[in-house]
C-alpha cells in the first residue's frame, strides 16, 4: 500500500504493536456496520514517531503514541479504505494540542482525541490491552459508582477479565463471573472473581445463591451472550441495573418484564458510550498504582509476518487478548 502522508500537524509512526479486537473480526466476516473494502483493519495500535510536521509542538521523534492509523476513519489512502486503519508498519498520529492552541480545533477528528502518548518504558504488546482497560474503565465510571455492590460480569474474554479487576479495585462488594469455558473461569477468579458460573438455564438461580438471596447490583454483559443475557433480570436485585457493553452488531435480545414477575418488577437497561480519551491520564495512574494487571489479560502474541493467523489465534479456547509484533521483525532486518 501506499506511505501515508503527514501534513503540518501530523507525525509519521513507526508501528511497534498492535491489539486485535473483535470489532476486526467483525470487519473481516463483513458484520460491522461499516463495508468498504478494501480496507486496513487495526485500532488498538502503538506507534514511535520519527518524523515530524512543521506545525508540530507536542510529539517528538521517539514519542510512543496510540491509536495511530495509516488512514483515517471516513478517508483513503489509494485503493484502501479505512475500517480504523492501523495494521500497518508506517501509520499517522496528529498533535490534537498544537492544533487547538493555533485556533484550528474545527480540524480536530474525533478519532485524533486517542491518539494519545505513554512513557517510554511503556511494552508496546500492552497497547491493546490497555486501550481496553481505558475503555472499560470510562464504560464503568459512566454506568455508576461499583464500590459495595454485587457484581456479575458474563463472559472471559479481555474485556470481561478487565471488568473484574477494575471492579476490585473500585471497591466491589462482590464479583461473579459467568462464562462456558473452564479454563478462563478459574483465570477470572485468580484475577478477583468471587464466583464462577458455567452458563445455563439455571444461571440466576445461581447468581442468587452466591447472593445469599439478595440478586445482582449490577449485572455487566461483557460477551453478547443472548441466551444468557435475556435470562440476567431474573437474577437482578430490585433497582438493579443490566448494564449492556458486548451486544455485537446484527445481536439482538429480548427481555421479560410484567406485574406476574416477582424477581424484579423495578430494574434498568443500560448502554453507555465509553470516554477512552477522557479517562487515558487517570488509567495511566491506575497502572502505576498497580491496581491492574495488562500482561493479565495478554495470551498470544503473533509476528507481524504471520497476522493472517490472528482471527484463528483468537478462536482458541484459552485466548484472551492477541497482539501483533511489528517491531521484532523490522529489528531483524
Amino acid at each position: 500500500m501506499p506511505e501515508p502522508e503527514i501534513g503540518p500537524y501530523d507525525v509519521l509512526v513507526e508501528t511497534l504493536a498492535a491489539g486485535v479486537c473483535g470489532t476486526d473480526r467483525h470487519i473481516v466476516e463483513g458484520t460491522f456496520y461499516r463495508s468498504a473494502y478494501p480496507a486496513i483493519v487495526g485500532h488498538e495500535t502503538l506507534g514511535r514517531v520519527v518524523q515530524t510536521g512543521k506545525d508540530v509542538r507536542y510529539l517528538t521523534p521517539g514519542s510512543l503514541v496510540l491509536r495511530t492509523t495509516a488512514v483515517r476513519p471516513g478517508e483513503q489512502l489509494g485503493e484502501w479504505h479505512s475500517m480504523l486503519g492501523g495494521f500497518a508498519e508506517l501509520a499517522v498520529a496528529t498533535d490534537v494540542r498544537a492544533l487547538t492552541e493555533d485556533g484550528r480545533a474545527d480540524l480536530v477528528r474525533p478519532y485524533d482525541r486517542m491518539q494519545r502518548t505513554v512513557p517510554g518504558d511503556f511494552d508496546p504488546l500492552d497497547a491493546g490491552a490497555f486501550i481496553v482497560f481505558k475503555e472499560t474503565l470510562s464504560w464503568l465510571r459512566t454506568v455508576g459508582d461499583v464500590a459495595g455492590r454485587r457484581l456479575v460480569v458474563i463472559g472471559t474474554g479481555g474485556a470481561a477479565l478487565m471488568f473484574i479487576q477494575i471492579a476490585r479495585s473500585l471497591g466491589a462488594r462482590q464479583v461473579i463471573v459467568v462464562g462456558r469455558r473452564q479454563e478462563r473461569l478459574q483465570r477470572a477468579k485468580e484475577l478477583g472473581a468471587d464466583g464462577a458460573i458455567v452458563g445455563a438455564d439455571d444461571t440466576p438461580t445461581t447468581i442468587r445463591e452466591l447472593t445469599d438471596g439478595e440478586g445482582a447490583d449490577l449485572v455487566i454483559d461483557a460477551a453478547g451472550a443472548t441466551a444468557t443475557l435475556e435470562a440476567i433480570p431474573d437474577a437482578l436485585a430490585h433497582g438493579g441495573t443490566l448494564a449492556v457493553y458486548g451486544l455485537s452488531v446484527g445481536q439482538s435480545a429480548t427481555f421479560r418484564w410484567g406485574w406476574d414477575r416477582s424477581t424484579p418488577r423495578d430494574w434498568t437497561l443500560r448502554f453507555a458510550e465509553p470516554d477512552e480519551a477522557g479517562i487515558h491520564d487517570e488509567a495511566l495512574a491506575l497502572l502505576s498504582s498497580q491496581a491492574v494487571d495488562l500482561k493479565s489479560i495478554l495470551t498470544d502474541v503473533v509476528a507481524f509476518s504471520d497476522a493472517a493467523t490472528v482471527l484463528d489465534v483468537m478462536n482458541q479456547p484459552t485466548s484472551a487478548k492477541v497482539a501483533i509484533d511489528f517491531q521484532a521483525e523490522r529489528d531483524r532486518r
